[in-house]
């Protein structure tokens, strides 16, 4: 078992996750006499870095459950909160930090503060999220909190508007689009729209407008109607990319700021 033990440990520096999880798989299962729930918390960890975050959280709570080591247990509580915030599980990682005594370290209250600022943001709560990151930091000097508060107003504020795309796009096809800062689409559907109502009117001068409506309408309904759709649905996107944005310069800036017991 020991051989095994090395060879779980050796994938495990080396980033080889999958098989690590398997190895230390076959320790537990093969030391149920004499376990040693650190394998249990090693496993967690290689199903966590695989992406396998359900089983990575069961055996984080057996882990946890018999564990008396508070350092390690802080650590299982805060990883927990950061598998709930990957499976968009917000409530449930609000919880899980409840289990974390802060009075001690002010490393901790840092981290602490810092999950409750990216659940709040996760949530659209940004002022709430804009409260938590200030008070993560390890210091309240000025700048630091000037800092954050600019890094805020690059927020979209509800710009481009889903409503403004969509009728600028029902006014004149690819307007929305061009709105939302989409110019590929914006040039697709100006084209596309306009060649189908010169079709449209085409057919109708030359063979009649019951002819065109059968023939040329459907098409240019379905673009038409699919065009402005589309022009709101870019804008959703834009709007959530700048928020993506905003929480990236977030995370590059508290980099100096996080500290990993």
């Amino acid at each position: 078992m020991e051989e095994t033990t090395f060879m779980a440990d050796s994938f495990f520096i080396s980033q080889d996750y999958e098989n690590a999880a398997d190895l230390y798989r076959r320790i537990i299962f093969f030391s149920v006499d004499s376990v040693n729930y650190r394998h249990y918390l090693k496993l967690s960890e290689c199903l966590f870095h695989a992406g396998h975050y359900d089983e990575a959280l069961y055996y984080y709570d057996v882990a946890y459950n018999n564990l008396d080591n508070d350092t390690l247990l802080k650590e299982i509580s805060f990883r927990k909160t950061l598998i709930y915030i990957l499976l968009k599980d917000y409530k449930q990682a609000r919880r899980e930090l409840l289990n974390i005594d802060t009075a001690q370290s002010i490393s901790v209250q840092n981290r602490y503060n810092f999950y409750h600022g990216v659940i709040s943001f996760r949530e659209g709560n940004y002022t709430l999220a804009e409260a938590f990151f200030i008070a993560s930091l390890d210091s309240l000097i000025k700048k630091d909190s000037n800092k954050i508060r600019e890094i805020f107003t690059d927020l979209p504020n509800g710009k481009p508007n889903p409503n403004t795309a969509k009728w600028l796009s029902i006014i004149f096809p690819g307007l929305g689009q061009l709105y939302a800062g989409d110019i590929r689409n914006a040039v697709n559907s100006f084209i596309l729209n306009g060649i189908l109502g010169g079709l449209f009117v085409y057919v109708s001068l030359k063979y009649g407008l019951l002819d065109a409506g059968l023939s040329i309408f459907p098409w240019f309904q379905r673009y038409y109607f699919g065009g402005f759709k589309r022009a709101a649905q870019i804008a959703l996107k834009k709007q959530e990319e700048k928020r993506e944005e905003v929480l990236k310069k977030i995370f590059i800036f508290y980099q100096g700021y996080l500290v990993n017991e």
